[in-house]
């Protein structure tokens, strides 16, 4: 079985959960975000692969599951930061990003 979405695999960085994003989002936009649990990341796979058998030519029906698969299960995760080759790029943190109108 895997890890759970909510849980960082890694804090180095600025890392947030599918949750604590959300969190950051109600806090900086004063409103609710409404939570849907649609499965897991088991779940996930196996819908991905039926989509794919189902309709292996129609990418659109399966890609964005796997793009979610990999986005939600920590596959993503930077693991180390080159930010000091970059002195004139300043990271911002989630909340930052929200407040500016990123998401």
């Amino acid at each position: 079985m895997r890890s759970s979405a909510a849980t960082p695999r890694n804090s180095t960085f600025n890392r947030k959960s599918l949750l604590e994003v959300a969190r950051a989002w109600e806090t900086a936009k004063g409103r609710k975000v409404t939570l849907e649990r649609l499965g897991s990341l088991d779940e996930l796979s196996a819908l991905t692969a039926r989509k794919l058998k189902e309709e292996p030519a129609n990418m659109y029906a399966w890609l964005p599951l796997m793009y979610a698969n990999c986005i939600l299960g920590g596959h993503g995760v930077l693991r180390e930061s080159h930010n000091a080759n970059y002195p004139g790029i300043h990271p911002e943190t989630v909340a930052q990003a929200i407040a500016r109108g990123a998401l």
